[in-house]
């Protein structure tokens, strides 16, 4: 390239920089610090002990506890509450500022109601109001979606050979971790909780805690999102398949690469088992394959199974026969996709173990996906009728393989019943 092209590409680049920081600076800026006001009870064996109680409780209700916080917030409210338990505190209507003191998150509190024990058995009661500021992202507003970790693949060889190019197996973990968290950024059926990066992570929160940062920046702390489900599993093979398959001297394995997978969605809190499965993925590579279509193939099918256990493709509206639209879009489904449109399905009550069980209904209709949004998607029926389904209706990918074709009329062999001659 010349040397005039190139310097004017640079200075094309640096404009385009210089435009897009005001941008992300006015992005920054959505994100705020709000005060949460909150009347709270605490109990214990002296003032002190029920103060403390009290504003822990407000700081639990507004911002939760982050994970390894629990022991460094109670010392601080500790200290904060043995620092205000003189006598003349204990008073109806006292208002303490100690946002600073609380490294930021409590901003003050005004005691409402103070119980003296009336027995040597009985304990003290202060009732509180307390501001506590609290850290509002406006990424997503309101953002109520079930939250999703992905956990770094376990792997069971050292390296993979696909299609000659021989992937480590730490890096091989990481290209498919690194697929699924797109896949399921871009369903935007789920709230994505980042743990790929925990080293940078800790880097910044440790700056936060320290005296170089300001109480109100240190006060975003305790903001981390916990992972309602998450997403674990072991890349178990890649390669050629480990039994040879021939028929008369023709090798039916040559040129195919394999890979199978395992995974399972884990309800965090409970750490039961919503779903586990094990793909198995058979590809001939051509000249044009990349190394990266493998693992996109593979987080297709996982970030399609996991987001349809918990939130199946569902039909939001219908407008015609050509305008049906979807309830999930970006990679969850494709043009020209077919979907089985299910009928109202039941609850019904597992006669061994008791649990509710819902069963799908029977196959109303089948439409093709004709285009793909960020959010959603449209589609047309293929057969079937629109008075049979509405919003809410539950569709299920059919499998590539299947091709539609119409209703045949039934003919004397057609049942499994023997032929009347």
């Amino acid at each position: 390239m010349p040397r005039q092209t190139l310097r004017h590409h640079r200075v094309s680049d640096m404009k385009t920089i210089i435009l897009l920081l005001p941008l992300l600076f006015c992005t920054a800026t959505q994100a705020r610090m709000v005060d949460v006001v909150r009347t709270v009870t605490g109990f214990g064996a002296n003032y002190r002990d029920a103060l403390n109680a009290a504003l822990l409780e407000a700081v639990q209700q507004v911002r939760g506890l982050e994970i390894g916080t629990e022991k460094n917030l109670h010392t601080v409210m500790e200290q904060v509450a043995t620092a205000h338990s003189a006598t003349t505190t204990a008073t109806m209507g006292v208002k303490q500022d100690i946002y600073s003191k609380s490294h930021g998150w409590v901003k003050s509190y005004k005691i409402t109601e103070v119980v003296k024990p009336k027995t040597r058995d009985s304990g003290w009661k202060v009732t509180i109001r307390v501001t506590v500021p609290h850290f509002q992202s406006d990424v997503i507003p309101n953002d109520i979606r079930k939250t999703l970790a992905v956990a770094p693949f376990h792997i069971t060889q050292s390296s993979y050979n696909i299609d000659g190019d021989l992937i480590p197996g730490v890096a091989a973990s990481r290209r498919l971790r690194d697929s699924l968290l797109s896949h399921f950024t871009e369903a935007r059926r789920f709230a994505v909780v980042n743990r790929a990066y925990g080293k940078e992570m800790a880097s910044e929160l440790a700056l936060l805690k320290s005296d170089l940062t300001s109480t109100q920046e240190a006060s975003r702390l305790g903001q981390v999102v916990g992972a309602d489900f998450m997403v674990v599993g072991t890349i178990q093979h890649i390669g050629l398949p480990s039994r040879k398959r021939t028929f008369y001297g023709a090798d039916f394995n040559k040129g195919l690469l394999r890979a199978v997978v395992s995974y399972q969605v884990v309800e965090v809190a409970s750490q039961r088992v919503a779903w586990a499965k094990v793909i198995h993925t058979d590809i001939r590579p051509n000249r044009n394959f990349e190394t990266y279509e493998l693992f996109e193939m593979i987080a297709r099918k996982i970030a399609s199974g996991t987001t349809n256990v918990i939130y199946p493709i569902r039909i939001m509206d219908v407008v015609s026969d050509k305008q049906i639209y979807l309830s999930q879009g970006g990679l969850s489904v494709k043009v020209d996709d077919l979907l089985a449109v299910k009928g109202k399905g039941r609850k019904v009550k597992d006669p061994d173990t008791g649990q509710p069980v819902i069963v799908s209904g029977p196959r109303v209709a089948t439409i093709k996906v004709t285009a793909v949004e960020p959010k959603y998607s449209v589609a047309e029926l293929v057969d079937g009728n629109t008075s049979l389904f509405g919003a809410r209706s539950v569709v299920e990918q059919l499998p590539k393989s299947a091709k539609h074709q119409p209703p045949a009329h039934l003919t004397p062999g057609s049942s499994a019943a023997p032929i009347q001659w």
